[in-house]
């Protein structure tokens, strides 16, 4: 049995784009804002009339706001959808954000595991979107020199593609409440103690 797509997104014309590169006959598009739920409500109905059913759902959404240092600063903490790596030097929305993703990925492990239902999350390092590089200020030769901890690698949207179809596929059938590190072991080493500094060899 081939796969079906519903691609769901904003921006119209790419998303429509998608589609066609994939195939009329196995690919719908749907405008929607991830923001409002009737809209979330409408791409799902319109999935399940097309297609029978919903089997994997990955929501990639993203909204960034403007980066505020102080927490006096933070009127709403306003997330991001997706799961990109603590960073204790972030601001304080976004960490606050993540904790709460992940938080979420648990309580809704419990609730739809009597269905059946797998939840994961998958935590990235930064990755060269044109919304990571604008919330960062950095052009592209800028963004290709941003450290990471394994050398002469960079994180790339096929490595958090290959992650995502892991999770999808039977291969992951027992796996519930993870949150897949796509970090490169970002998260463990902290650059600023000498002991496992970089060195020439």
């Amino acid at each position: 049995m081939s796969l079906k797509w519903v691609i769901v997104d904003i921006l119209d014309k790419l998303g429509q784009s998608v589609c066609n590169d994939i195939g009329p006959n196995t690919a719908l598009y749907i405008h929607c804002d991830v923001t409002k739920e009737t809209d979330v409500e409408n791409a799902v109905n319109k999935a399940v009339a097309k297609f029978g059913k919903v089997d994997i759902m990955i929501n990639s959404a993203v909204v960034i706001d403007e980066a505020k240092q102080s927490i006096l600063e933070n009127e709403v903490a306003k997330h991001k959808t997706y799961c990109p790596c603590y960073d204790p030097r972030a601001s304080h929305a976004y960490t606050s954000s993540k904790h709460g993703i992940i938080g979420l990925t648990k309580n809704a492990t419990v609730e739809l595991g009597r269905y059946g239902i797998q939840v994961n999350c998958v935590s990235t390092y930064f990755i060269q979107t044109q919304a990571g590089k604008e919330f960062f200020k950095m052009e592209d030769t800028e963004a290709n020199s941003i450290y990471s901890n394994l050398k002469d690698r960079h994180l790339e949207l096929q490595d958090v593609a290959d992650a995502l179809l892991y999770l999808a596929s039977d291969e992951s059938k027992y796996e519930s409440r993870q949150n897949l590190l796509v970090d490169g072991g970002f998260t463990i080493p902290n650059p600023a103690f000498g002991l496992f500094a970089r060195s020439d060899i």
